[in-house]
């Protein structure tokens, strides 16, 4: 397999198989534990069952165990650098960003001016009614 069709199908089986190898099992290191965790998983396992009909389970788990060794599944950094298409964010979410940040921008000071200022008069009011409670004592 020439490796640009090894990465098209990494990408395919990191895709169906992302959701089973996370926290301890992303540090599997041999084939009977992949089978394990696909079995025991309780989620959708329908793609990754798809890609063993498909293709031979032992390319699938080779693929499987390359990525578990190359760290894809236990670093979100890791497999952004491999897949990055799974992880761009498309250019509505980016401007769809940029709109609530400006908004937040500014909403933000007048919204810390008005807490302010209804603390600040708290503030001063508890200090005029101790200055009234200590005059009365």
């Amino acid at each position: 397999m020439d490796t640009s069709v090894s990465t098209q199908f990494d990408r395919v089986v990191f895709q169906a198989t992302r959701e089973i190898f996370v926290g301890e099992k992303a540090k599997t290191k041999k084939v009977k534990g992949v089978k394990r965790c696909i079995n025991d998983h309780p989620g959708d396992r329908r793609s990754v069952l798809q890609l063993l009909t498909q293709h031979d389970a032992s390319t699938v788990h080779q693929s499987i165990l390359r990525l578990l060794s190359d760290k894809v599944y236990e670093s979100k950094l890791i497999a952004s650098q491999r897949f990055p298409d799974l992880f761009e964010s498309s250019v509505a979410q980016s401007e769809a960003r940029t709109l609530l940040e400006e908004q937040a921008t500014r909403t933000e000071q007048p919204a810390v001016e008005g807490i302010l200022q209804t603390y600040g008069d708290d503030s001063q009011e508890n200090s005029e009614w101790t200055e009234a409670t200590t005059v009365l004592n």
